[in-house]
């Protein structure tokens, strides 16, 4: 004996609340799927980054430091990728084949509206090949400073002298000049000291040969120091200072400064010079 069909059923067709449940069943499978081979990409990196960190020498570990993060960033976007094609075709029936090719039509429009995405994407596959720069290194790009943290697709972050987050295109890090201050050997110190006209020139050749001497004894200073009678103005008499701190370390560099501004200001009160009052000493840009 048979039964008649449901009213709302159609012989040969599942009625809808299956199918959605069926679709729903499918998509949490597949997001379960993803998150996991996600968390194992996690797992995996990390794994790597602390081998790395136990075998590497310096130089390859700077190079893990950049190259792990940006392979995590780049492998969770192809998970992300796969999983988002396979749900549009399991779940919601779409032709993936059809769809990309249509992608493919619009691409030039896509591409356009993405311009400043693409460049910036391109402008990391350029940093990590060129490695003009690696994360904690101090660098100075235009405008902006700091020490890198990351570098991803998109921006590169750096950590302020300020202790501020700045995230910066990475397409702003390679179009403008840029300076890797970590990569420099030593610091320029340079700064214009003014006497009084009442100090006279035996006692500036005395101060000039004794702050020289003064600042050749400390061992982190390079033998190119420079200390000249630069100008005669009628505010004063003055003398420009120079040298180079062999540090890359800013405390150790401010530590440097300090001491041998002690040791200056010694050697001027021992032979009687006198600092200039009418006017302000004119401070040189140091690196």
């Amino acid at each position: 004996m048979r039964y008649p069909l449901p009213p709302t059923a159609v012989k040969g067709v599942e009625p809808w609340p299956k199918v959605a449940l069926l679709n729903l069943f499918h998509l949490g499978v597949i997001v379960t799927i993803v998150w996991v081979v996600l968390r194992v990409v996690d797992f995996a990196l990390l794994m790597l980054q602390r081998r790395a960190e136990l075998t590497a020498t310096p130089s390859s570990q700077r190079l893990d430091n950049q190259f792990l993060p940006f392979a995590k960033d780049l492998l969770k976007v192809f998970v992300l990728l796969i999983g988002l094609m396979v749900i549009l075709g399991r779940v919601f029936g779409v032709n993936v084949v059809g769809f990309v090719g249509t992608l493919g039509i619009g691409g030039l429009a896509v591409a356009f509206a993405a311009k400043e995405s693409i460049e910036n994407l391109l402008a990391s596959f350029t940093i990590f090949l060129d490695q003009p720069f690696g994360v904690g290194d101090l660098v100075s790009a235009g405008d902006v400073s700091g020490t890198v943290e990351k570098i991803g697709f998109r921006s590169t972050r750096l950590r302020t002298a300020e202790k501020s987050f700045l995230t910066v295109p990475n397409k702003s890090m390679i179009d403008k000049p840029l300076d890797n201050l970590s990569l420099r050997t030593s610091r320029r110190v340079g700064f214009t000291l003014v006497f009084d006209q009442k100090t006279t020139s035996t006692q500036l050749h005395a101060i000039i040969e004794g702050a020289v001497a003064a600042i050749q004894q400390h061992p982190l200073i390079l033998p190119d120091v420079q200390m000249k009678f630069n100008a005669l103005t009628p505010s004063g008499k003055e003398v420009t200072v120079q040298y180079f701190v062999e540090t890359t370390n800013y405390d150790e560099y401010l530590d440097t400064k300090e001491d041998l501004n002690y040791r200056i200001v010694e050697v001027v009160e021992k032979e009687g010079g006198i600092f200039a009052t009418t006017s302000t000493t004119t401070s040189v840009k140091s690196s």
